[in-house]
């Protein structure tokens, strides 16, 4: 599963420009998690920037907020906010 994501995840800037957040929801299941897990702030920002749902609970109740923050990956935490990241849920 992390494979597939990882793999999806890098297909993401080679997606058309028309490509929203449905397309990416259903490419990686959680990128937007995912990346701020590992740090990736240019993912992060694509994944934002083509309509990736902010506050997305993954099964296990996470947000990407909360995976970026436990990295101690503070650009994107930083970006996260910026777009209105929830602090509390």
């Amino acid at each position: 599963m992390r494979l597939r994501i990882v793999l999806l995840t890098f297909l993401i800037p080679f997606l058309p420009q028309a490509a929203n957040a449905a397309t990416i929801e259903i490419l990686g299941d959680y990128p937007l998690i995912y990346n701020a897990s590992v740090g990736n702030y240019d993912a992060v920002q694509r994944i934002i920037n083509r309509g990736g749902k902010i506050n997305k609970l993954h099964p296990d109740g996470t947000t990407a907020l909360v995976e970026a923050a436990k990295g101690g990956h503070a650009d994107v935490i930083t970006l996260l906010l910026k777009h209105n990241a929830w602090t509390e849920y």
